[in-house]
């Protein structure tokens, strides 16, 4: 994992992503994460806010 941090316990992301992600979320677009259809969906914005503690 690295120099990641943990977003889900799925997802894990750098400097570099969190960036990418703010830039999506900037548009107001709904984005969540579900990483297999049984999986419940967890939206990013409350994941990202969660790392940025």
């Amino acid at each position: 994992k690295g120099n990641k941090e943990m977003m889900t316990r799925e997802v894990y992301v750098d400097e570099t992503d969190i960036e990418a992600i703010q830039e999506i979320l900037s548009y107001e677009l709904p984005f969540d994460i579900q990483m297999i259809p049984t999986n419940n969906k967890v939206n990013v914005k409350d994941a990202l806010r969660s790392i940025k503690k």
